[in-house]
């Protein structure tokens, strides 16, 4: 690890170190990225605190990768990045088409209704191999809830900070018409 990134605000994580291998400072690492080798083409990788990680891909175990970190020669060492979130700066990523955006970016959206009223936040976004999800913190529920966004997300903006979700017709216990 080395030198520090100041601008935290722009951070988006592509990975995390899972576990360690072997006595020599080798660590696994499990890739967000869609074509999970891409997370070893990015540089620099940085911590959650700015600092920058350096890792080398050395193999794949199971699911995982095996890579090496600089600076990092022992089990011991690598025992403590057990659980590093490995980001990189959003300006690394490559320019996206009209309407595309990435999910990092849709977290914390405000949602509207078909009416323009604000009914909750993005929280989360996941895929479970089925397509997007988008988490739903809804504003009067303790719950949240999952939407399939290719089906129930109709406009994203985030230049203005939204996206409108068209409800299905069953949602936490309640038919569609009773949020109308």
């Amino acid at each position: 690890m080395i030198k520090n990134f100041n601008n935290l605000d722009n951070l988006m994580a592509v990975g995390i170190i899972t576990n360690v291998h072997g006595i020599k400072g080798m660590v696994k690492v499990k890739s967000f990225t869609d074509n999970a080798d891409q997370l070893f083409e990015y540089e620099p990788l940085f911590d959650k605190d700015g600092n920058v990680i350096e890792i080398n891909k050395q193999g794949i175990a199971k699911e995982l990768y095996l890579a090496s970190v600089k600076g990092v020669t022992d089990r011991n060492q690598a025992e403590l990045l057990k659980g590093t979130e490995l980001f990189i700066n959003q300006n690394q990523l490559p320019e996206l088409e009209q309407g595309e955006y990435y999910n990092c970016n849709i977290i914390g959206l405000d949602v509207m209704d078909k009416h323009n009223n604000k009914i909750g936040t993005v929280i989360d976004m996941h895929n479970y191999g089925g397509g997007d999800l988008v988490d739903i913190k809804f504003n009067d529920s303790k719950e949240s809830e999952l939407f399939l966004f290719a089906n129930d997300v109709v406009e994203v903006n985030i230049e203005e900070n939204f996206l409108v979700l068209e409800k299905p017709s069953f949602v936490g216990g309640k038919k569609e018409e009773e949020y109308v």
